[in-house]
C-alpha cells in the first residue's frame, strides 16, 4: 500500500472515531430528563430522596419515583411519585412538558403555594 494511501485510510479512521465519540458524548440526558431537572429546581429535598436524577443519564426511565413505558427503544416518563419523600417547596409548572405524563403523586409532603393553572393544560394528565 503506497504512503498516500495509507494516509487516507489513517485521516478516514481517525475522522471516524472522533465522529463516533462526539456522537455519544453528546446524547446526553433526553428532554423529559431535562424538564425534570427544571422541575426539581423549585423543589427543597433535604433527605436527598432524589439525589438520583442525574443530568449524566440518558433518560430519567431509572430515577426514583420516575415510571416509563414498558418501550425499551424509546421509553417515555409516565408517571411520577414522589408521595412520602418530605418534599417541600412549590411544584413548577414545567412538569407539563414531560408530554406522555399521566400520573403525579406528590401527597403527604411539604409543599407549599397554589397549584400552577398551567398544569390544566397538562394534556394526557389524569391524575395529581
Amino acid at each position: 500500500m503506497s504512503d498516500s494511501r495509507r494516509g487516507l485510510v489513517a485521516s478516514s479512521t481517525g475522522i471516524l472515531v472522533v465522529t463516533a465519540l462526539l456522537v455519544c458524548a453528546s446524547e446526553g440526558l433526553n428532554s423529559e430528563g431535562l424538564y425534570l431537572l427544571e422541575f426539581k429546581k423549585s423543589i427543597h429535598d433535604e433527605f436527598n430522596y432524589l439525589g438520583n436524577w442525574n443530568s449524566s443519564d440518558q433518560t430519567p426511565c431509572g430515577w426514583k419515583g420516575v415510571n416509563c413505558s414498558p418501550d425499551r427503544k424509546n421509553p417515555v416518563v409516565v408517571s411520577i411519585n414522589l408521595s412520602t419523600m418530605k418534599l417541600s417547596g412549590t411544584l413548577s409548572s414545567s412538569i407539563c412538558n414531560v408530554v406522555n405524563l399521566a400520573e403525579l403523586d406528590v401527597s403527604d409532603n411539604g409543599f407549599t403555594g397554589n397549584i400552577p393553572r398551567e398544569i390544566g393544560n397538562c394534556s394526557r394528565l389524569e391524575s395529581l
